[in-house]
């Protein structure tokens, strides 16, 4: 993955076990269940802030054969005071996933 993907990867539709990122990854572990939910583009801020914003355009190619893979052309992924955001949406029902550093 290059350093300007993003990618949540490893989401069970309805967990909210909060992880760490690790190198560009965003995901939540569910026992052995595994499942990629969102590659794409990540946009840094051009100067220290506590709250920011982007808009990720997804990598079709990597989440052309994932099951439960977002269908989303583009995905806003938020940070604010320490927890990182975005809506996951699955069988109809949209939830905002948070994470926070531990």
């Amino acid at each position: 993955m290059d350093a300007d993907q993003l990618e949540l990867s490893r989401l069970v539709p309805g967990g909210h076990d909060h992880r760490r990122p690790r190198r560009g990854q965003l995901g939540h572990d569910a026992d052995s269940t595994k499942a990629v939910y969102w590659v794409g583009t990540y946009t840094a801020p051009t100067e220290d802030t506590d709250t920011y914003s982007w808009e990720s355009q997804a990598d079709a190619a990597a989440l052309g054969n994932a099951l439960l893979a977002s269908q989303d052309p583009t995905k806003t992924v938020s940070y604010s005071n320490g927890m990182l955001s975005y809506e996951l949406t699955a069988m109809g029902v949209t939830v905002t996933v948070e994470m926070q550093r531990q």
